[in-house]
């Protein structure tokens, strides 16, 4: 693999590590809005405690399936954002234009 391949393999890696940390954000937002405080509390001492685990988001999503469902729906939201914002107009044109 050349060092082009290399970049652009690192450039997509990042990309959707940004896009996981996003729809992350989104969720947890929306989940902790929805629960009184001592659910939060409780959710909050769990991300804390386990989120360096292996399988942290299986078992986060597992324990919480709420949860799951909102990170879920942010990350379809999130793509289908990109593919129309991707998508080329009638024209032949890239919609992403500076």
């Amino acid at each position: 693999m050349n060092d082009t391949a290399n970049s652009t393999g690192s450039t997509e890696e990042a990309f959707a590590d940004d896009i996981g940390i996003v729809a992350f954000e989104g969720a947890l937002v929306e989940y902790l809005a929805s629960l009184d405080q001592s659910e939060q509390e409780a959710f909050e001492h769990y991300l804390e405690a386990q989120s360096g685990e292996d399988g942290f988001l299986d078992a986060l999503c597992e324990r919480y399936p709420v949860f799951e469902k909102l990170l879920m729906a942010e990350m379809r939201s999130i793509v289908d954002e990109f593919n129309v914002l991707t998508t080329e107009s009638p024209e032949g044109n890239s919609q992403l234009t500076s």
